[in-house]
């Protein structure tokens, strides 16, 4: 199971590729695999421009991709994104969180 949590497990010194790398190796990716499974994550979740840049710089929108990148290495049956539960206002329409 992939897991993608609300806030990010990301390391703020480390470059995106580095993380999807790191990650390879902790899942257990063999070796021959992982430059081409983090250039994968990169690509699917539209990070390559941002790649090589420390994830300290990225934007909230690009650390939630690439939170979702570390929780799909491994090809995981399941991925688990979570995020917060919406705190409904009176007077609030609900549909437009649906």
């Amino acid at each position: 199971m992939g897991y993608c949590p609300q806030f990010e497990a990301i390391d703020e010194l480390l470059t995106g590729r580095e993380h999807l790398y790191l990650y390879a190796r902790l899942r257990g990716v063999p070796e021959c695999e992982i430059r081409r499974v983090t250039e994968w994550g990169i690509q699917k979740l539209g990070l390559t421009e941002y790649a090589g840049r420390c994830a300290g710089t990225y934007s909230g929108g690009n650390k939630r991709k690439l939170s979702t990148a570390i929780a799909m290495i491994g090809c995981p049956a399941l991925v688990l994104l979570v995020r917060e539960p919406i705190v409904w206002v009176s007077g609030m329409d609900a549909s437009i969180y649906q």
